[in-house]
């Protein structure tokens, strides 16, 4: 049987401090979505311009008329406010000769005629027919000299009517006819002019040298308003009668409103054929232009951006208890030293007296 020392009384204090792993549970699960979807439609534009169609209808122009003889023209003048000024110089040689003199007609409103007519007969049984000229219209303005010279025996001449018809129309040219020899038809120049904003300016010279011929010469007949003629005079001579020999002066400054006068000599009847003109219309057609433009059309689509929310959760507890005894040993514990355990893989840490740990294996070297 071993001695048995008595082993010192110790009081020991174990004290165990239990920490549990510290959960840290960081969950960053951030989930961004961008969605840009952007659908641009642009339309196309569509132009249609029409093709116009011009159509120029072709003026046709019928003439159609026979020019007669007429010996023995009438004068007529019918008109109000009308104004005429002339010098008429007369001047006949001869025996047996009959000079029918100018027919002139004019109608309208103010109308202002200013003019010479001379008449020179010279010969046996000649018939001289004057100048007629026939303007129609509104605003017109006709100016011209008519000289007629007949020299022989039975001579006739007819004149030639020109028919011009329109608007804001301007016509200037010269008329020249000779003609010589014997039974011979001489065509003179005769202007009508009907319209409105018309101007016409010529001149007209019929020179016949010839026997057996009868001359017709120019009239002039002024029918409308505000209208300027310039013409011959007339002169009527009858069997070696002679009317107004020498020089004859009539109607200087002279102003005749609205007076009438008809002087008719003669049987033979003058017929004019009818000169028809018939101008086309032109016709223009434009096709409409038409011009169609797409729409441009624009989508975006909306960005939605989502992010996780972070959650940290954290869990610790501490296990603290102390432990006390009293008991013997066989061996004198002199040192008390902490001995500290760290158990790093279970997250638990515990601090034990060195002391306490000799004790504990004295003691089971004891039993």
């Amino acid at each position: 049987m071993p001695t048995t020392t008595p082993i010192l009384s110790q009081s020991v204090n174990l004290s165990t401090t239990l920490t549990p792993n510290s959960d840290s549970v960081t969950n960053t699960n951030g989930s961004t979505i961008t969605e840009t979807v952007t659908t641009t439609v642009t339309g196309t534009g569509t132009t249609t311009t029409g093709t116009g169609d011009s159509t120029t209808a072709t003026g046709t122009t019928t003439v159609t008329g026979t020019d007669t003889t007429t010996t023995g023209t009438g004068s007529t003048t019918t008109g109000t406010d009308t104004t005429t000024t002339g010098n008429g110089t007369t001047t006949t040689t001869g025996t047996d000769t009959t000079t029918t003199g100018t027919g002139s007609t004019t109608t309208g409103t103010d109308t202002t005629t200013t003019g010479t007519g001379t008449t020179t007969t010279t010969g046996t049984d000649t018939t001289t027919t004057g100048t007629g000229s026939t303007t129609t219209g509104t605003d017109t303005t006709t100016t011209g000299t008519g000289t007629t010279t007949t020299t022989g025996t039975d001579t006739t001449t007819t004149g030639t009517g020109s028919t011009t018809t329109g608007t804001d129309t301007t016509t200037t040219g010269t008329g020249t006819t000779t003609t010589t020899g014997t039974d011979t038809t001489t065509t003179g120049t005769g202007s009508t002019t009907t319209g409105t904003d018309t101007t016409t300016t010529g001149t007209g010279t019929t020179t016949t040298t010839g026997t057996d011929t009868t001359t017709t010469g120019t009239g002039t007949t002024t029918t409308g308003t505000d209208t300027t003629t310039t013409g011959t005079g007339t002169t009527t001579v009858t069997d070696t009668t002679i009317t107004g020999a020498g020089d004859t002066t009539t109607g200087t400054d002279t102003t005749t409103t609205g007076t009438g006068t008809t002087t008719t000599t003669g049987t033979d009847t003058t017929t004019t054929g009818t000169d028809t003109t018939t101008t086309g219309t032109a016709t223009t057609t434009t096709g409409t232009a038409t011009t169609t433009t797409g729409t441009a059309t624009t989508t975006t689509s909306t960005v939605t951006t989502t992010t996780d929310t972070d959650t940290t959760l954290s869990t610790s507890s501490t296990t603290t208890f102390n432990e006390s005894f009293n008991g013997t040993a066989s061996t004198v514990i002199g040192k008390s030293d902490n001995i500290t355990v760290s158990v790093t893989g279970f997250g638990v840490i515990t601090n034990i007296n060195k002391s306490l740990v000799i004790f504990i294996v004295c003691l089971f070297y004891l039993l």
